[in-house]
């Protein structure tokens, strides 16, 4: 009498995981193929690559500013479109600027600390609402990992406000506008008709190709989100 066999069925095999890419692939596809980084950060979630490029990126703009601006006239243009400010006697008008300028140089070159910080609180949000709410069980490194990844873009816009300082006219420079302040230089509109950047010098076409590489990389942070065995 035969016994029912105790055997296994077969199961379909798993896909093969995709080879992961190494960190100078992964860099160039956040700006060439952001999909193929953000799937990659389902395999490996590092993040620290990004952290130093941002930091490098960011210290060296805040040095450019001290050089050949200086922290006391960009304090100084801030506080001239502050109406309380200019309610102020002149000396203590003189001393908010001092006390700003200190605090936008110190701050500066403390910046990666500060993006640290703001990112581990921006990866724990999204680390909570992907599991709780989505349940995509992604541990909290991976969260780090799509918002440094997810920052890298923004080196962009540094590096263009790094070659506008350079280049431009010093005196016109704006921390709060770095990019869109020498609109002489990368924003012919403004040339022609002042009411082209509504007064401010922020014209839509110098960075519309920014906002256009920016519906590039669109929902590509969402394919970190699949839980894959393999994760970190």
């Amino acid at each position: 009498m035969s016994t029912p066999s105790s055997a296994i069925p077969n199961m379909p095999a798993e896909p093969a995981s995709q080879p992961r890419l190494s960190e100078p692939a992964r860099l160039i596809n956040v700006f060439a193929s952001p999909a193929k980084t953000f799937q990659d950060i389902r395999q490996n979630a590092s993040w620290w690559v990004p952290l130093v490029i941002l930091s490098i990126v960011s210290i060296f703009f805040f040095q450019m500013i001290d050089k050949k601006v200086g922290f006391d006239e960009v304090a100084r243009h801030m506080m001239e479109s502050n109406s309380r400010v200019q309610q102020l006697p002149a000396d203590q008008q003189a001393r908010t600027i001092e006390v700003t300028a200190k605090f936008l140089k110190g701050s500066g070159y403390v910046s990666p600390i500060f993006a640290l910080l703001y990112a581990a609180v921006i990866a724990g949000v999204l680390w909570f609402s992907f599991n709780f709410f989505m349940d995509a069980q992604i541990p909290f490194s991976r969260a780090m990992a799509i918002v440094f990844y997810g920052w890298l873009p923004t080196i962009v816009g540094t590096a263009l406000a790094t070659i506008t300082l350079t280049l431009g006219n010093p005196e016109g420079f704006r921390l709060e506008n770095p990019v869109g302040t020498n609109r002489d230089r990368l924003c012919v509109e403004c040339q022609k008709e002042d009411f082209a950047c509504g007064g401010n010098h922020t014209c839509g076409r110098m960075v519309f190709p920014l906002q256009a590489w920016q519906c590039h990389f669109g929902g590509a942070p969402k394919l970190a989100l699949k839980p894959d065995k393999s994760a970190i």
